[in-house]
């Protein structure tokens, strides 16, 4: 039994696989070597500069990369890697120089992920620039993949459901990969951006409709509270504080959600399982609302007129939006 988290574990789960890394000689020196600060190298660093089992640096990524795949397909039958700068300080170069080696390891296909041997000394702010900015690059593939998988799992199926979403998974395949091709940082920060925030109100949603649905089993007391949307619910008094909590964040997440899905519109098709709202919508339902601490029961005459009010007028709000297909049952 693991004692720690390891760093294979973390990248299986996080990958869904075992990765292997391929080796590769990017050309680098190090300030150690060529007498910036010394000329002996390291004591603990080969001739070769610890790049043992890396191509030869004559080569091009592509071509080292092409040829580190032969040599672990003995031993690992996986479809993607590592591509891993080993040898001497891998970030002791030229940005414009730098960019152009992790740029061709990062488009070759089957590579999802870097991994970059360096030094602290030998790391600028613009390099960081630079790494992040690669790995929004390498986000953006990783949703291209998963919507592939997705769209696997769906061959074959003609119902109606199916038949739409693979229609909109083409639809978002194609956008993305006009964006991967033009490769514009800018469109690229928004879409890493926008997916990310994405993946956190998920993770919310989910949270909370796990509550809900705890609440209904449980025969423990209920108490009255309102959800992020501002719905009525009836949640387990053991389960009320976190429920509100989850609630509250996930209202103030929303706004930044449907601000950054608004910048995406011309830059890519998004489908989700949360509809983007209009402006005026986004006015009536992503208000912080006050969550109350106690039921509805419990509230003076004064408060319950005021909590009717303001029920009212969402549903008045609501009616002044377009048909969205949900049904409202108002009592």
């Amino acid at each position: 039994m693991e004692r720690y988290y390891s760093y294979s574990r973390f990248i299986k789960e996080y990958f869904g696989e075992k990765l292997y890394k391929i080796c590769i000689d990017g050309g680098f020196t190090c300030p150690n070597r060529d007498g910036t600060l010394a000329t002996g190298g390291c004591i603990f660093c080969s001739e070769g500069g610890s790049g043992e089992f890396t191509e030869n640096a004559s080569l091009s990524v592509s071509e080292q990369i092409h040829l580190g795949k032969s040599q672990t397909s003995r031993k690992y039958q996986g479809e993607h890697y590592i591509a891993y700068f080993q040898a001497f300080t891998n970030t002791y170069a030229p940005v414009d120089r730098l960019r152009a080696l992790y740029e061709e390891a990062i488009t070759a296909p089957e590579i999802v992920a870097l991994s970059i041997g360096t030094r602290p000394d030998c790391i600028t702010p613009e390099i960081l620039d630079l790494l992040e900015e690669l790995n929004k690059y390498l986000t953006l593939t990783s949703i291209r993949d998963n919507l592939n998988s997705e769209l696997l799992s769906l061959s074959g199926k003609s119902d109606q459901e199916s038949i739409k979403r693979i229609n909109e998974i083409g639809a978002n395949l194609n956008q993305i990969s006009k964006s991967l091709q033009n490769y514009d940082k800018e469109k690229l920060d928004k879409v890493t951006k926008y997916y990310e925030t994405k993946k956190e109100f998920d993770r919310l949603v989910g949270e909370l409709q796990t509550i809900e649905k705890l609440s209904k089993k449980s025969n423990g007391e209920k108490t009255e509270t309102l959800s992020s949307e501002g719905r009525k619910k009836y949640i387990d008094k053991s389960l009320l504080e976190e429920y509100n909590r989850l609630a509250k964040e996930k209202s103030e997440l929303r706004r930044r959600f449907n601000s950054e899905y608004k910048e995406l519109e011309g830059i890519i098709t998004l489908v989700d399982d949360v509809p983007a709202e209009t402006e005026e919508q986004v006015e009536t339902t992503s208000r912080d609302y006050e969550l109350p601490i106690k039921s509805y029961e419990e509230l003076t005459p004064e408060e319950k007129q005021k909590e009717l009010e303001e029920r009212l007028q969402r549903i008045f709000n609501s009616s002044k939006l377009p048909n969205q297909g949900k049904k409202m049952i108002v009592t």
